[in-house]
């Protein structure tokens, strides 16, 4: 490391990559006396190594560490051997500690962007082997490269294409390098209503009972459509459709989450698309064989069969606000409702508010007549009538008693 001081240093390089005018990126490195070693005038950049979410969540290396093994790579040697002039340095930006190579060609027999690029990324993962995955090749190192920039200003634009660019080795970790060039040329042209077709697809299969089947078309979503698509957004949509399914299917069998969802659901949570892949793995095949063993509901059934259970406290809830957010018409929702579940909508809502009282009875001390408005009564006589005809017994009995609320926590 030539520079005297790796603080300043690096603070002033990381300070081209904000959003600072022109003039004050021009005048930093004179002030703090960094040399520039590539040509502001035209130069690549280059960001490359793991993210902290690798480094130290994964291989245990915290910052000290990993700065004492990203100084011993010395980079800018990596350069000058290879006929090119540039400065390296960690990019603080977001606390990932990548690195970000500027470099210049010297030489007329320099590689070419591209070949030095790669040239950076294996040097870098030769370290990686030997001080900090020791053999281990679950993640192998990716760069990423935006050529031809012209004046310090361009910098923070040249970072933000080349940050994007690396983000897409969540897609692919076999350690290549990232242009918008080769990014283009392996895209397969998965849109967001293709992403679309594939998410119903699984939640069709999920419906059925069909774990095969199931499995089969997450694998189609996750590791043809999404890892085509080239999209993080993608990405996001069908996470966001999968919460979604989660969420009902788990609501309408009562299930208690194995997972937490949110986590499950969020992209950040995952380094590369197969650990999300193997993440929903379990848990489609469990939602599943739950269906199978249950019983399966076609999909307005099993949208108004949520619905009520999220939403029997509102003494209002009719079959037709369930039909609208079944997308069906109310008619066909009553019949098919009673025929997949044995019986009618207003019986569900009903049986619904009675097993969410027989639960407030026993955990709460609310009043009886308090306990009938939570839960979507707006007469205590009727709920207590209701109840007793249910169940046998008062709702005061079953709070002061043995009693069981028999059939408690049923699916429909």
């Amino acid at each position: 490391m030539k520079h005297k001081n790796w603080f300043i240093y690096t603070s002033v390089m990381n300070a081209l990559l904000a959003n600072h005018p022109a003039r004050v990126k021009h005048e930093l490195p004179l002030v703090y006396g960094v040399e520039l070693d590539f040509d502001p005038e035209g130069y690549h950049f280059c960001l490359t190594g793991f993210k902290k979410q690798i480094y130290f969540n994964v291989y245990g290396a915290d910052s000290d560490e990993y700065i004492a093994l990203y100084l011993s790579m010395d980079l800018e040697a990596l350069l000058e051997k290879n006929g090119c002039r540039g400065n390296a340095f960690l990019v603080f930006q977001d606390d990932t500690k990548q690195i970000a190579v500027l470099f210049s060609r010297v030489r007329a027999d320099a590689p070419n962007p591209y070949e030095m690029t790669d040239m950076i990324t294996r040097h870098v993962q030769s370290y990686y082997a030997r001080e900090l995955i020791r053999g281990e090749r679950r993640y192998l190192n990716s760069s990423s490269l935006v050529q031809d920039i012209s004046g310090l200003d361009g910098a923070r634009g040249a970072f933000k294409r080349a940050r994007y660019l690396n983000d897409l080795s969540f897609f692919l970790t076999e350690g290549v390098v990232f242009t918008e060039e080769t990014v283009a040329a392996w895209m397969g042209g998965a849109d967001y209503p293709a992403v679309m077709d594939a998410c119903h697809a699984l939640e069709r299969h999920v419906s059925l009972g069909d774990v095969p089947g199931a499995e089969a078309h997450l694998q189609t979503l996750m590791l043809d459509v999404l890892k085509r698509g080239f999209s993080m957004a993608l990405v996001r949509d069908a996470l966001s459709f999968l919460k979604s399914m989660l969420t009902v299917f788990a609501t309408v069998y009562a299930l208690e989450p194995a997972v937490d969802v949110e986590t499950l659901c969020d992209g950040a949570t995952y380094i590369t698309i197969k650990e999300c892949h193997g993440a929903f793995r379990g848990v489609v095949r469990g939602l599943a064989n739950e269906a199978r063993q249950r019983g399966t509901y076609q999909k307005p059934v099993m949208l108004a069969v949520y619905y009520v259970k999220t939403h029997y406290g509102d003494p209002g809830l009719s079959l037709t606000q369930i039909a609208e957010y079944a997308l069906v018409n109310p008619n066909y929702l009553s019949g098919v409702f009673r025929e997949q579940t044995g019986q009618t909508v207003r019986q569900c809502i009903t049986r619904c508010r009675l097993d969410e009282a027989c639960a407030l009875l026993r955990s709460t001390g609310l009043k009886v007549s308090e306990i009938g408005v939570r839960v979507g009564f707006d007469s205590a006589k009727y709920f207590t009538r209701l109840f007793k005809n249910q169940f046998g017994v008062s709702p005061q009995a079953y709070r002061d008693g043995e009693e069981t609320c028999s059939g408690h926590g049923a699916t429909a």
